[in-house]
């Protein structure tokens, strides 16, 4: 997403706090997975959140899970060969993991479950990511409100405290 869409969009994340990432099984093909060194969302709306890099970068694709904003949760890209790239997004035959499945317990952080598998690695990772994520809501004319999911509002201007309330009902 370009820089002027980005900054018109209506609700957007501003970054990632305390992620957590469980493996349930790595291929030994891979390096231990690697939290994104930033929690700060780009000025393009790119959030990386982790990095799985391959052992052998001739031999095997590496894979970065970060946020989507469009369906708000958790992907996973293939990086390396563009037609590899493709098919993994696509969920071709062989191919797993580009989606990631929301498994939050209540109360907790988000959660994503993920699975990656390609034909050409086989089983790549297995496991979980946890997150804290803070979000705003333009208001329009400069005025903005943002929440972490640790439950505090900024008001920018006090006729929006009708807002901060309804935005932090929402995220408890």
């Amino acid at each position: 997403m370009d820089e002027k869409k980005w900054a018109a969009q209506d609700s957007k994340i501003l970054g990632s706090r305390d992620i957590t990432i469980t493996t349930e099984y790595l291929s030994p093909d891979y390096l231990p997975p690697l939290e994104a060194k930033v929690e700060k969302t780009s000025g393009t709306g790119w959030l990386v959140l982790l990095k799985i890099e391959p052992r052998n970068s001739q031999a095997f694709p590496g894979f970065c899970a970060r946020w989507d904003h469009k369906e708000q949760c958790v992907d996973v890209d293939l990086v390396g060969d563009p037609i590899e790239s493709h098919k993994f997004k696509d969920g071709e035959p062989g191919y797993r993991g580009h989606g990631t499945k929301a498994v939050t317990e209540h109360g907790g952080p988000r959660k994503y479950a993920i699975d990656i598998e390609t034909p050409s690695t086989g089983p790549v990772f297995k496991g979980t990511l946890a997150l804290k994520a803070d979000f705003a809501l333009n208001l329009g004319a400069g005025m903005h409100v943002s929440a972490g999911f640790g439950a505090s509002a900024k008001i920018v201007t006090p006729r929006w405290r009708q807002v901060a309330r309804w935005l932090l009902r929402s995220v408890r």
